[in-house]
Parts: structure tokens; C-alpha cells; sequence
């Protein structure tokens, strides 16, 4: 009686062909996310203008892939809006550099035309003129403008005044405010007009004032008038010479700095 022999059928458990392709597929996961985390920032910023702009990940600083609906938010990824604000009525920074270079230029041919003006003036030594970098202030001492105890501009001191608001006009760009300050030395004034150095002083300003606004044109939203009496001296009032100087009214023309 012959015995049967044992077949060998040649193959394995079918679970390990569903193994191996599920161990393949891990494994080009991971090397895809791992691809991802060394993203080259040049060829990223490529595949974005390529793509439009727009996508639905974005890849995290750590490597992993997180939704996003505008990939422009990656880090170092700049708008098409953001480079090109100009297409929306904003201005760039050399633009904003260039206009504030302009107005400094005119700040200071606003200076020296004043001063151009003064030194050929017959009023040259009763007007004092001092720059810094925010304000231009104009001195006029003595009546230059006004008679004692008057506040009416005086007619000789008509072209003074002319010359000097034709060249704030001009240059009005660089002006931010023109502030008209009326000052009086320290003896006393009463009078139906004037009860006290403080109308004396306010009224000077505004007569200076009404000059610019009604007759110069200038723009009346950088124009003020302001009245000290007495109380802030620029000399001293002890002596005839400090109080011929504390009768003034001053001009200080705020710039752009």
C-alpha cells in the first residue's frame, strides 16, 4: 500500500500581500511629509504665483500641513496687493520720502526768502528772525506794525507784511500752521477800547490776521491768533530799550520736520 505524499502548493497567507502594500504606502506618506518640511522657499513662492495665489495648505515652520485658504500668509510670501499698493490710491514709501524731502526743501527756501526779504527791509534792525526744526518765528519789535496803544497796522509796514505772506503762500506746503502772537511790555492801558494789555495784544493779532485771511488769501486753516499781554517779555521792562522790544508781535510759522 503506497503512502501519500504531501503537496506544496508554493504560496503564503494572502493578509501578507495586504501588509506589504500597506507598509508601501506608510512609507511614501511619510517621505512626502518629510519632502514638505524642507520646502525650498524660492521654488515655493514659484508654485504660488503659479498656482494664483491661492490653495488649500500651507506648510508650518515644524513640517506639518495645516489648512489655509490664502496661501500668501506663508512666512515670506508677499501679496500681489501688498507689492502693488499703488492700484489702490496708496502711496509707497519713496513716494512718502520723496514728498517729505520736497517740503523740507521749501521749509527752507521759505527761510531764506524771508530772511532775504527782512535784510533789504527798512524794518531790517526791528525784525528778528530765528529757525529751528519745527517752527520759523518772526519777530517784529519796536511798532513795526502798530502805533503805541494802536492796533492798527501801520501803512509803511503794509509791503513788510506783504513780502513776508506772498512767501508763506508760496510755499504753503510746508507750512502746518502760521500762529500770530500779540505782546505788550508792562505799562498799564486803560482805555473804552482797550480796557487792559490783554485786548491790546489779542487785537493786534487779529488785525495781523484779518490782513492775511482777507487780503493774502491765505488758507485759513492754518491761521490762529493769540493775545499775551504782557506777561511773556522778551526783554527787560525795567528800561525803555526792553519795553520797545516787548511791544512786538511775532510770527511763528510751524514747518514740517
Amino acid at each position: 500500500m503506497r503512502k501519500s505524499k504531501n503537496k506544496d502548493t508554493g504560496g503564503g497567507a494572502n493578509w501578507m500581500d495586504t501588509y506589504g502594500d500597506m507598509v508601501t504606502l506608510l512609507l511614501t506618506f511619510f517621505v512626502l511629509l518629510y519632502s514638505f518640511s524642507t520646502v525650498d522657499a524660492g521654488k515655493w513662492e514659484k508654485l504660488v504665483a503659479a498656482l494664483g495665489g491661492k490653495s488649500s495648505v500651507m506648510i508650518s515652520d515644524s513640517g506639518l500641513v495645516e489648512q489655509q485658504n490664502d496661501l500668501l500668509n506663508y512666512p515670506g510670501v508677499e501679496s500681489q496687493q501688498s507689492m502693488e499698493e499703488t492700484d489702490d490710491g496708496e502711496k509707497t514709501l519713496e513716494e512718502l520720502q520723496a514728498e517729505l524731502q520736497e517740503k523740507l526743501n521749501q521749509v527752507e527756501e521759505l527761510y531764506k526768502k524771508i530772511k532775504a526779504y527782512v535784510s533789504e527791509s527798512e524794518f531790517k534792525d526791528d525784525i528778528m528772525i530765528t529757525r529751528t526744526d519745527s517752527e520759523i518765528r518772526i519777530k517784529f519789535t519796536n511798532n513795526v506794525l502798530f502805533d503805541l496803544g494802536k492796533a492798527n497796522i501801520k501803512p509803511e509796514a503794509i509791503n513788510i507784511l506783504s513780502e513776508i505772506t506772498d512767501a508763506i503762500n508760496t510755499y504753503n506746503q510746508a507750512v502746518e500752521i502760521v500762529r500770530i502772537e500779540g505782546h505788550t511790555d508792562n505799562l498799564p492801558i486803560s482805555t473804552p477800547q482797550f480796557p487792559s494789555n490783554w485786548e491790546l495784544s489779542t487785537e493786534r493779532a487779529v488785525s495781523v490776521l484779518r490782513y492775511m485771511l482777507d487780503v493774502k488769501k491765505v488758507r485759513p486753516e492754518i491761521l490762529s491768533a493769540v493775545g499775551y499781554g504782557e506777561y511773556r517779555p522778551f526783554a527787560d521792562n525795567s528800561t525803555e530799550e526792553g519795553r520797545r522790544m516787548n511791544r512786538r508781535v511775532d510770527f511763528v510759522i510751524e514747518v514740517v520736520n
